[in-house]
């Protein structure tokens, strides 16, 4: 596959054998979501960039495996299987980002964007979600009184 990188949210570096392995979750222009693990030795990937790449599903998550010359890929299994709650937080969080700096979400309304993409996401398979036409949002509801002066985990 290729595809131009749209989003790239950091995650939390791990450590495999005394090497510090760089997190990312991508969200690509064609839809396509997945983490990407950076060795040491791999260059940084940016926003707009356009890379050739296959998607493994390690049974964990979706992992973006970029395809360089000579072979080797930046894979590997590393950190803990996440929660379907985590799982969704960084879903909603990636697509909460990308709505807001392509103008498709207010500023004002990222909170309520931010609780429907969780939700949506903790139903739903990720994959199958993006792959399905989603249903329209349910009728936008107030956020609940512990929620409101919470903030955000990209404040």
């Amino acid at each position: 596959m290729r595809a131009k990188i749209k989003t790239i949210v950091p995650q939390e570096s791990k450590t495999w054998n005394g090497k510090e392995l760089r997190k990312r979750l991508l969200v690509m222009e064609d839809g396509t979501t997945g983490e990407l693990t950076l060795f040491p030795d791999n260059p940084e990937v940016e926003e707009g960039q356009e890379i050739e790449f296959e998607i493994q599903d390690r049974g964990y998550g979706k992992e973006i495996k970029i395809s360089r010359p000579g072979g080797g890929g930046g894979g590997g299994r590393g950190g803990a299987k996440k929660s379907p709650e985590q799982e969704a937080n960084l879903n909603a969080i990636a697509i909460a980002k990308s709505g807001i700096e392509s103008g498709q979400v207010k500023i004002e309304d990222w909170k309520a964007f931010y609780l429907e993409a969780f939700e949506f996401f903790l139903k739903f398979n990720l994959g199958a979600a993006l792959k399905e036409k989603a249903e329209p949002a349910p009728e936008k509801k107030p956020l609940p009184d512990h929620l409101q002066d919470k903030p955000m985990p990209w404040e």
